[in-house]
């Protein structure tokens, strides 16, 4: 049947025009059944494309899945390689960025935040605990967040988050609660548990953690006093900043320095020691920048007054007479060192050095530390200080600088958002005369004007925290956060 595309009339096929309005019928006009037809041709065609793109997609995340991994995965192997790698390994084997185990401790190196005495477990009462993780080649512009939780009730203590300040270095979080403070206004040092931290890595969790919050257990009256005797013998024992220079003599630092030249056949590393006893036990460790152990020494402490120390003592890594540079594992490689420092097993500090072997500008570390009679070594390098303290070094290690370039100290209040000190000159100041170039400690003297108080100067008399910024021509090149306290 043709039907009348003017008045809908039903015409039979072979009708030229229509029956009822004369309308001309058209050929392309298609009877009811071809059209029902041509539907489910199309319905059929349609359904049969849809069947094999679904299996060419599924192909296609099969191929993806056998060359990526789950969902996730690719991302996880392009950090992975710090689960399964020591730090050394990190540093050494891999330009991916990587992570260490997230570790959980009682104290933590100020300078570096490698944790120290790590522990899973503490006792109520205790007021700190630190998490610190290493991390390699990260962005800046990458995110980390540490999640602290309370397993007991599924509460989140702590959601931090921030932006990297380190590409490769220690990465802490932590709780600490000031002398003054209830303990048991703080859930985590008063409730007994097992609480938990997660890292996280721009959203993806990178390492789990926890620890055990325990009652102590009650002791005779003889153990108490054993332990306060020990604790207060611990107590006596303390250290200066481990440093490297040049040499030793009589126990003391020569011409301390962070950046030595290639081909240098001595360097040393000092430490002072103060309350340490013939039955204690020192150990030093001289390490590769790939972290091989090439030395290591260890003995019982010589006090010079028979009961205990209260001196300088070092060890160096040196070419022996008539040797060539090939025999020291240390000072024939260009590059980043180091030489560690042990109490009784426990690590003291790190001495980090670099070799050169060129001439080109480099920098060490910034620090704040306490003066040492004449020395310029940083030996006393602290983050927190007593307000009323006389006078401050902020001093950092340069390799190579040009005397007309200059350098500049900023000290900023935190707490108030004011720059309470600056200095700046040319590092020409510190030069050798005659000399071209300036290698050594540049640095500045915060202290108070003779027989004046600390109330005049601004940094030494106010609480708070305060940022030390340092730049070389005008250009930033480190900083440093330090606390007064009262």
């Amino acid at each position: 049947m043709k039907i009348c595309a003017a008045c809908g009339t039903k015409n039979v096929n072979r009708s030229l025009f229509c029956s009822k309005c004369g309308k001309k019928l058209s050929d392309k006009t298609l009877s009811k059944k071809k059209r029902k037809l041509g539907r489910k041709a199309r319905i059929a065609l349609i359904s049969v494309g849809s069947f094999f793109g679904a299996v060419i997609l599924v192909f296609v995340g099969f191929l993806l899945y056998l060359y990526y991994g789950p969902p996730g995965q690719y991302y996880r192997e392009y950090i992975q390689y710090g689960s399964e790698h020591s730090i050394e390994d990190l540093i050494s084997h891999t330009d991916k960025p990587g992570f260490g185990d997230l570790e959980i401790a009682s104290r933590i190196d100020k300078n570096t935040f490698k944790p120290l005495g790590l522990t899973d477990e503490f006792e109520l009462g205790f007021r700190e605990v630190y998490s610190s993780i290493y991390v390699l080649r990260v962005n800046p512009d990458d995110e980390f967040t540490f999640i602290w939780k309370d397993n007991n009730s599924g509460d989140v203590i702590i959601d931090y988050t921030n932006k990297y300040f380190t590409t490769n270095g220690y990465i802490p979080n932590y709780i600490s609660i000031p002398p003054e403070e209830d303990i048991n206004d703080f859930k985590i040092f008063s409730q007994p548990g097992l609480y938990t931290i997660e890292f996280y890595h721009n959203g993806q969790l990178i390492d789990t953690a926890g620890f055990h919050v325990v009652e102590s257990e009650p002791t005779s009256t003889q153990e108490t006093i054993q332990e306060d005797a020990e604790q207060a013998s611990e107590e006596e024992i303390w250290f200066s900043s481990f440093i490297t220079c040049e040499d030793i003599k009589e126990q003391e630092p020569v011409n301390p320095r962070e950046i030595f030249e290639y081909g240098t056949n001595k360097i040393c590393a000092v430490i002072y020691s103060y309350g340490a006893t013939a039955q204690d036990e020192w150990m030093y460790k001289w390490k590769t920048g790939s972290g091989e152990e090439v030395t290591t020494y260890s003995s019982k402490y010589n006090p010079k007054n028979g009961q205990y120390t209260d001196e300088h003592m070092g060890t160096c890594s040196f070419i022996p007479e008539g040797s060539s540079l090939d025999t020291n594992e240390i000072l024939n490689q260009p590059g980043t060192h180091c030489c560690e420092f042990y109490h009784n097993g426990q690590l003291i500090d790190t001495a980090v050095f670099m070799i050169k072997d060129d001439d080109t500008l480099e920098f060490g570390k910034l620090y704040v530390c306490e003066p040492w009679g004449e020395s310029k070594a940083p030996l006393f390098t602290k983050q927190e200080f007593k307000t009323g303290i006389p006078e401050l070094n902020i001093q950092i290690y340069v390799y190579g600088a040009d005397i007309d370039d200059e350098f500049e100290f900023t000290v900023m209040s935190v707490n108030r958002s004011k720059i309470v000190s600056e200095y700046s000159n040319k590092y020409g100041l510190f030069a050798v005369e005659g000399a071209d170039s300036f290698s050594g400690y540049a640095g500045v003297n915060i202290h108070l004007p003779e027989g004046d108080s600390s109330a005049n100067i601004d940094v030494l008399s106010i609480p708070g925290e305060y940022l030390v910024e340092f730049y070389h021509n005008g250009d930033f090149i480190s900083k440093y956060t330090f606390y007064m306290v009262e």
